[in-house]
């Protein structure tokens, strides 16, 4: 696929109006009432399946971001590690990666593997916790890790971003977001301000208390601490400054779209976010390290 082909294909998804099956929406219904029957977690059934069916159609921001900048898409070899029911894998694949999807949730990889039919694109789904990867060293043009981070205990954390450079070529780009520890607001779970920096029980009390919603925190990270992992992994070039982006006025240029891709209630935070920005370069102070959502671009320079 030309590049022209592939900008072609990216712009389409921009527009991108799928009309699920039923029989698609059911299982997708199945899944989340699954996923809200564990201990400890509620939320609403049918609001997660209205975002899940949005979800491609957001996803699309990443490869976007590829194409846009001229860095190889189509053809290239893709791995979306933590992929849950594929709505990334599918957004790569829609721009002609070939796509290696990996998660530990099997009902999950079932869900993707519809989700993938319902679009006409192949997506290779691959069960696996990600501590050892079945792929040989350095045949991945792009590894993608989306919000993965905050579901993986710490001990554990250091062996996931270990296999993803393994597996990345030299000169391979590794996307990773994660929700940030030090935002005031759990974005990951509950949505109550300051529960995810409570002990784990408290937060979790605090959450069936006051609001419905996933057990509160996870397992957070803060930005250096994402940068103190990467720098035991092997040498990297940091290609992002803000998020998804690469600087603030690309955000502020792709506000309205950023904004439409998130929940309700962030949406009041991004709308004041280049006030924010500007205020922060003002006092000079870096602000990926206090943003809602982390985010590393990263080009591998080792071996």
């Amino acid at each position: 696929m030309s590049r022209i082909c592939a900008r072609e294909v990216v712009a389409k998804m921009s527009e991108l109006h799928i009309r699920y099956s039923e029989k698609f929406i059911r299982e997708l219904r199945s899944y989340y009432v699954f996923l809200r029957n564990r201990p400890g977690t509620r939320f609403d059934v049918e609001r997660r399946v209205e975002y899940s069916l949005k979800a491609v159609k957001w996803r699309t921001s990443f490869p976007r971001f590829f194409v846009e900048r001229e860095m190889r898409i189509e053809g290239g070899n893709v791995l979306d590690m933590g992929c849950g029911s594929g709505p990334a894998s599918v957004s790569f694949a829609l721009a002609g990666g070939k796509i290696y999807a990996v998660d530990i949730d099997r009902y999950g990889l079932k869900i993707g593997k519809l989700r993938a039919n319902e679009h006409s694109v192949e997506v290779n789904f691959v069960y696996s916790d990600g501590r050892s990867l079945c792929f040989p060293d350095k045949v991945f043009d792009i590894s993608i890790a989306l919000e993965l981070l905050e579901h993986i205990p710490s001990t554990y954390q250091d062996k996931i971003l270990r296999e993803i450079f393994r597996v990345t070529k030299k000169g391979g780009i590794i996307v990773i977001t994660t929700p940030n520890k030090l935002f005031p607001i759990d974005l990951h779970g509950s949505q109550l301000p300051l529960v995810h920096l409570l002990p784990r029980r408290l937060g979790a009390a605090l959450t069936r208390i006051f609001r419905r919603g996933l057990p509160a925190g996870g397992y957070l990270v803060t930005y250096d601490e994402v940068l103190n992992i990467l720098r035991r992994q092997g040498e990297y070039t940091l290609l992002n400054k803000f998020d998804i982006f690469y600087d603030i006025h690309d955000f502020e240029k792709n506000k309205d779209k950023y904004v439409r891709a998130h929940t309700k209630e962030n949406k009041v935070y991004l709308l004041f976010s280049p006030f924010i920005f500007r205020l922060f370069r003002l006092l000079r102070i870096q602000y990926n390290r206090y943003a809602p959502h982390l985010a590393f671009i990263i080009r591998k320079k080792g071996p």
